[in-house]
């Protein structure tokens, strides 16, 4: 029975010593799947790409400019309104920084006067239509000369073609009548011909 207690003992203890084997022997496979993954995941960083700038390649919203703001372009409000347009609520940037301060307005203002010569919005919106009317109006009034004119053209070359037809009618009747004089003359040759030679044998 001694004996038999032993064998049990040594059977769990090989049983023990395969169980950690395993479990050790799954560790490994575990690191080892790890370090392939870390290789993996290096190799595919290849780029050398920062923090940041992997976050805007992944369209997510980098930490430059947003959690760290290096100079005054960064802390201006119309960056952080930027990134919010660009990332939306995953920039944790407050939407309020997108409307102007009065002062802006202020500014806006004071510039659209200078640039639009002290007139309103509005009133050169007004100018610039009337002069869209008037441009409109100088092409339909030119349009309405053209088609004057090619009325009248229409005219002058109906009247040139009488005229041309008249003048070739007179021509052919003048040719016609030359002609006609010609074979009168033909005529009358080729009868004076034929009476001297009839003349000449007559005379033999």
């Amino acid at each position: 029975m001694f004996r038999r207690g032993k064998r049990v003992e040594e059977k769990e203890a090989e049983i023990e010593a395969e169980i950690a084997a395993k479990a050790e022997l799954q560790m490994v496979r575990e690191a080892e799947a790890e370090a392939r993954e870390a290789m993996i995941e290096n190799k595919r960083l290849c780029s050398k790409l920062n923090y940041s700038h992997r976050q805007i390649m992944f369209a997510k919203a980098p930490q430059v400019g947003l959690k760290f703001e290096f100079d005054e372009q960064d802390r201006s409000n119309s960056a952080k309104a930027k990134m919010f347009a660009q990332y939306g609520k995953a920039s944790g940037v407050s939407p309020t920084v997108a409307w102007p301060t009065r002062e802006e307005i202020e500014n806006q203002r004071e510039y659209e006067r200078v640039l639009y010569d002290g007139l309103t919005i509005q009133e050169t919106m007004e100018q610039i239509q009337q002069q869209e009317e008037a441009k409109i109006k100088e092409i339909t009034d030119r349009e309405a000369e053209l088609d004057a004119k090619l009325k009248a053209m229409e005219k002058e070359l109906k009247e040139w073609q009488r005229r041309v037809e008249s003048r070739n009618k007179a021509a052919e009747k003048e040719r016609s009548q030359r002609q006609q004089i010609l074979d009168e003359v033909m005529i009358w040759f080729w009868s004076l011909l034929l009476m001297f030679i009839m003349i000449l044998f007559a005379a033999s």
